[in-house]
């Protein structure tokens, strides 16, 4: 797992997630349809007002393709 911060480039050990059950009824279907297509690489989750967003990525450790630079050096860093 790797938690990055796009405000000021840094990484996280750790985060507090709170969503409403709206909220998590949406990730979980979007988690759910990223699982059963092997394809999807991207979902984002926003709050009603827009004002915050969630991204979430999977990446498989030995391929990296499609990722930014950064991103990949996230990834390859960050263990």
């Amino acid at each position: 797992m790797r938690i990055h911060t796009d405000q000021n480039d840094t990484t996280l050990s750790e985060i507090t997630l709170y969503l409403t059950g709206a909220e998590i009824a949406q990730l979980y279907g979007l988690l759910g349809s990223m699982m059963q297509d092997v394809r999807a690489k991207e979902i984002t989750l926003n709050d009603n007002s827009m004002d915050h967003t969630l991204n979430v990525f999977r990446y498989h450790p030995m391929e990296s393709t499609g990722f930014s630079p950064r991103q990949k050096e996230i990834l390859e860093a960050d263990r």
